[in-house]
């Protein structure tokens, strides 16, 4: 068998059946399967490769945890960001890089309600996320899915500071049972 490649003189001592047994048993790349069987590591790898075998299964992932309320106003997501309010637009809009027009002026905060089921959002910028701003902004967005025939039954926050407060859970709770 002269002028044969390494895998055809291997093949006959049973090279294919010992490294795809061991590379399937293991999971093993082929270094590893030819350290343990003797084997050249080429050898090997043209053997798992053949046999189906020369990467490892992806790891199954968690399937995706997804829920969804059978009615709309059953769950209400609320959540509140912030955002730097400037005097002057950037360069970006001016196109002149030569002025420094980026001192910020404050922030804006904009609270969001987002219907579970149906998608209907509320929103408002405000000048804070207090508590009280927090509980009034939650009165308005329940008139407004009254507004559209949706009564509330649960509200889901981010847990920020301002829905956590004692000041805000009897006003809250209060809110959330009109």
């Amino acid at each position: 068998m002269t002028g044969c490649g390494c895998f055809q003189r291997f093949a006959g001592d049973g090279a294919s059946l010992v490294a795809s047994l061991v590379g399937r048993e293991t999971g093993w790349g082929p270094r590893l399967v030819g350290g343990a069987t003797g084997f050249p590591h080429s050898t090997v790898s043209k053997v798992l490769k053949r046999a189906g075998l020369s990467r490892p299964p992806r790891p199954g992932r968690e399937p995706i945890r997804r829920y969804e309320w059978p009615c709309p106003g059953d769950l209400l997501h609320m959540d509140v960001s912030e955002y730097v309010r400037f005097k002057q637009p950037g360069h970006r809009v001016t196109g002149d890089r030569r002025s420094q027009g980026h001192t910020p002026d404050g922030l804006d905060h904009v609270h969001a309600v987002i219907d579970d089921r149906s998608r209907l959002a509320y929103a408002e910028v405000v000048d804070d996320a207090e508590a009280e701003t927090s509980t009034r902004f939650l009165e308005r967005a329940l008139d407004f899915y009254a507004a559209h025939g949706i009564s509330v039954r649960r509200v889901m926050t981010d847990n920020a500071w301002a829905y956590t407060r004692d000041a805000a859970s009897p006003a809250h709770s209060q809110a959330s049972r009109r």
